[in-house]
């Protein structure tokens, strides 16, 4: 009776190393292949993985410049129209930045950004639908100080958008 059950034992407990070596052989596979992927300290299926973070680049015409768009913002903020201001930010953002314009010494600093013949494109950092430029604030010369930043992206509509300046 007892080798009987060493044996049902033995059988079992080889069966599960079995199963074990060919979970590991599928988990490995899975890897090499790309089907399975680590991203953030997380697994997953390349489908899971392409819905939770979808692409950021992707190829759609312009139906807009990133010069229009700042033009449009400079000069709606100057115009006192907060609104048409922040409807060149994107969506994501948009909260953030509405609440900045209610801070009177924010807004003022934000008027005080320069005209769209100020602003240079960063052609390293730019590609596809992101674009960096950067610009100095009025009375500010370019030796002395760091130049601000702006960052445009284009939606997948094809209209450029502020997302940080």
């Amino acid at each position: 009776m007892n080798k009987k059950i060493l044996k049902i034992l033995g059988v079992g407990l080889l069966l599960i190393i079995l199963l074990g070596l060919a979970f590991l052989f599928w988990v490995n596979h899975a890897i090499n292949t790309g089907k399975l992927v680590k991203w953030e300290n997380e697994w997953y299926y390349a489908d899971e993985l392409k819905e939770k973070y979808p692409p950021q680049e992707y190829h759609v015409e312009a139906k807009n410049t990133p010069e229009e768009v700042y033009q449009n913002f400079r000069q709606a903020l100057l115009d006192g129209d907060k609104e048409k201001a922040l409807g060149c930010i994107v969506e994501e953002k948009r909260e953030s930045y509405r609440q900045d314009f209610n801070k009177e010494e924010l807004l003022k600093e934000f008027k005080k950004i320069s005209g769209v013949t100020e602003i240079e494109k960063s052609e390293d950092d730019s590609y596809d639908n992101r674009a960096y430029y950067y610009y100095y604030l009025e009375g500010e010369n370019k030796e002395n100080n760091i130049p601000h930043s702006i960052t445009f992206i284009k939606t997948e509509g094809g209209y450029w958008k502020i997302e940080s300046i």
